[in-house]
């Protein structure tokens, strides 16, 4: 399973926050974890704008597989449809959504509503870690519609199969 990380997820396993115990959860299931190489300015400057080491981040950004996006990739960023009835995608939700429809992910992993909108209109499952949701997972209970890698993950973390 491959999920890709934006910045709004990958803060939350340096700092720590009331979804950052899940996230970690998720991430070190059997998956690949993936992000642009856009990655790399947005978290060290949020590490720093939060007081938090330097070094950490450069730890947690050596163990993602990073997709180098293309001119041509770029441009295609800058003509993603705007999702129906929602914001316009900042130019970098853009570009973490080309990003990742690039590294053929199974879901998008943010705590951004922009982001996720953005994906979502790309085709791209949204996967939220919270509490609640990794509880559920673990427990292998019904699971909210619409998400066919929450049962991937459900049987990952039960151990199964």
């Amino acid at each position: 399973m491959r999920l890709y990380v934006d910045t709004s997820a990958l803060i939350k396993t340096i700092k720590t926050e009331l979804e950052s115990s899940a996230l970690l959860e998720v991430l070190s299931l059997q998956v690949s974890v993936l992000s642009s190489r856009l990655v790399e300015t947005e978290l060290l400057r949020a590490v720093q704008a939060y007081g938090l080491d330097v070094g950490t981040a450069f730890d947690r950004l050596n163990e993602i597989d990073m997709v180098e996006l293309t001119p041509a990739q770029i441009r295609q960023a800058g003509l993603l449809p705007h999702p129906a009835g929602g914001k316009i995608p900042r130019a970098l939700d853009a570009l973490h959504v080309v990003a990742a429809l690039e590294g053929e992910v199974d879901a998008f992993v943010t705590y951004d509503a922009n982001q996720a909108d953005a994906a979502h209109e790309a085709g791209i499952e949204v996967l939220e870690p919270t509490p609640e949701l990794v509880a559920l997972l673990r427990e292998g209970g019904p699971q909210p519609p619409g998400l066919r890698v929450l049962a991937e993950l459900s049987r990952l973390m039960r151990g199964s199969g």
